[in-house]
């Protein structure tokens, strides 16, 4: 199964859809927060997609969230040279493809 996260849209952070052939639910939540301290002059923005995926249980198990990895049947893969090795995140995932499966 082949996900185009160029066309994936959030509800309230979350996107889901149900992966059959691993008999599990894949899971991805958008971070997207800013954080400053009253002492601190700067902020710290975090940008961050995570990939976990359910179990039939309700267990949900982390999966990679690194372009160019494969993990446990999770691939997220891109052909963009410069995102490989890098965090997903809102900004570079419409560039990229969640592989599940045999063929991750």
């Amino acid at each position: 199964m082949i996900i185009d996260l160029s066309t994936v849209t959030f509800s309230n952070d979350i996107f889901t859809v149900e992966v059959e052939e691993l008999n599990s639910t894949l899971i991805l939540y958008r971070l997207n927060e800013n954080f400053k301290s009253e002492e601190a002059e700067n902020s710290i923005q975090i940008n961050r997609v995570l990939v976990t995926l359910s179990d039939a249980e309700g267990v949900q198990h982390k999966a990679t969230s690194i372009i160019g990895l494969s993990v446990d049947g999770v691939s997220i893969q891109t052909n963009m040279e410069d995102y490989k090795g890098k965090p997903l995140d809102s900004e570079n995932m419409k560039y990229c493809t969640i592989v599940l499966g045999e063929e991750a």
